[in-house]
């Protein structure tokens, strides 16, 4: 066994919180009393029985899709794309909640990284990325794209809602989502979603017999949730992971400080449980999940790791390190790719 070396949880933990401390200078939102006003009327809206109940209403599947691609490289038999497709999301709620989403244009259209097999592979994975993430440079330093389809598999990235060229660019700070403003960041997750089943569905017509999502922090919360509604893929694999959003933003001062703040976590919390992979069980079989969590992590910290693996009835694998400084992240994907292509 590897020796552990306690010195890179320290470390790791030090730029943990450099970039904590940045985000809540950036995160400057509404007022509370606002806030609380705001949450208590989509929760009113959303939070009732049929929303939990019924997951083609709130969570509709997409149509198929039909990506443009643009090659922007190749190698070893493999294309690299930069796709695109309309999103034909629509928000549930109507009026100016509605309105208000759809009028980001740059939001209604998806944009993905593809590296695709020109013969198309068995097995595809698709990558979830994080909160402010998207940006392909470090996603792709980030997450094993080239490593993967080097195996012989397809890989595909789409971006989040209101994250990287899906952003407006005329929005100065943090994405929108998740937000400060609930009915936009309930409404994105449903997008978020719908826009990943569109990519597995694309992948599978495409001639993958097995389909695998593997999420970092945010991406992470929502591969787990995707995992509550498609019994069919072949692995997901949670790293880092938020599990509960409003204790993550809660315990970094983004819901502001004392009894008031700790009253919105509550009512946060429970807004949210419509989009929780907490409220929901798993439709993939145990032994094709995989929780990991860092243990010096202090942006998504590892209680968050340990309540997913908890609700989904497994035990965590732990790595050194911090949420944006881990230590085992590359073996840990060499051996979700195995779990996959082997299983």
């Amino acid at each position: 066994m590897t020796p552990r070396k306690p010195w890179r949880n320290l470390a790791g933990s030090v730029v943990d919180r450099a970039v904590i401390l940045a985000g809540q200078v950036r995160n400057i939102g509404p007022t509370l009393p606002n806030r609380v006003g705001a949450t208590e009327e989509a929760t009113a809206f959303y939070d009732t029985e049929e929303s939990l109940a019924d997951d083609t209403r709130f969570f509709p599947a997409p149509s198929p899709i039909a990506p443009k691609r643009v090659r922007i490289a190749d190698y070893d038999g493999v294309d690299v794309d930069d796709a695109t497709w309309p999103s034909t999301f629509t928000p549930l709620a109507e009026g100016v909640v509605r309105e208000r989403y759809l009028s980001r244009v740059e939001n209604r259209t998806v944009v993905a990284r593809m590296h695709l097999h020109r013969t198309p592979a068995k097995v595809a994975f698709v990558f979830v990325h994080g909160y402010l993430g998207g940006h392909w440079l470090l996603e792709e330093r980030k997450f094993p794209f080239r490593a993967y389809a080097r195996q012989g598999v397809d890989v595909a990235m789409p971006l989040l809602p209101f994250h990287a060229l899906r952003a407006d660019p005329s929005h100065q700070g943090a994405p929108l989502f998740p937000g400060h403003d609930p009915w936009i960041t309930v409404e994105a997750f449903r997008q978020a979603i719908f826009d990943l089943r569109a990519t597995v569905a694309f992948l599978r017509a495409r001639g993958a017999e097995k389909v695998a999502l593997l999420g970092m922090s945010l991406g992470a919360y929502l591969s787990a949730l995707l995992a509550t509604l498609d019994g069919d893929l072949a692995g997901v694999c949670a790293l880092t992971p938020l599990a509960a959003l409003a204790d993550v933003a809660y315990a970094n001062g983004e819901l502001g400080r004392g009894e008031e703040a700790a009253n919105l976590r509550d009512r946060v919390d429970h807004l949210l449980r419509v989009v929780s992979p907490l409220a929901r069980a798993p439709k993939v079989p145990k032994e094709r999940l995989w929780v990991i969590g860092a243990e010096g992590d202090r942006i998504t910290p590892l209680s968050q790791a340990e309540r997913l693996a908890a609700h989904w009835g497994i035990e965590l694998t732990r790595i050194e390190g911090s949420h944006i400084v881990p230590f085992g992240r590359k073996d840990a994907f060499r051996t979700f790719l195995t779990r996959v292509t082997a299983g």
